[in-house]
C-alpha cells in the first residue's frame, strides 16, 4: 500500500520530480510488485498525479478520503492477492 498526494518533493539524479516518481513507480510494476496506491490528495487544487503514479506503477488507485476502515482492508487484501482494478477478483 503507497500512499501518496502525487506532488514529488525530491528526485532521483537530475530528471524532473514528477518524471523521476513515474520511473520509480514503472520499476515497481516492471520488477512484479504488486502495489495499491491510496490516493491522500486533499483540497481545492488537485492535480491527480497520485493517479498518474499508479497508472506508471500498474496499480490501483484509491481515494483515501472515500474509504471506510473496512473497505480499504479488503482492497488491500484484493491487492495481495493481484487483483487489478477492471479484472475480476
Amino acid at each position: 500500500m503507497l500512499r501518496t498526494d502525487g506532488r514529488a518533493n525530491a528526485g532521483f539524479g537530475t530528471a524532473d520530480l514528477v518524471t523521476s516518481a513515474l520511473q520509480q513507480a514503472a520499476r515497481l510494476r516492471e520488477a512484479g510488485v504488486f502495489t495499491l496506491m491510496g490516493d491522500t490528495e486533499q483540497g481545492a487544487m488537485q492535480l491527480g498525479l497520485a493517479q498518474c503514479v499508479a497508472a506508471a506503477a500498474g496499480s490501483t488507485c484509491l481515494r483515501l478520503a472515500d474509504l471506510a476502515a473496512n473497505v480499504l482492508a479488503f482492497a488491500i487484501r484484493l491487492s495481495l492477492c493481484g487483483w487489478r482494478e477492471g479484472t475480476t477478483p
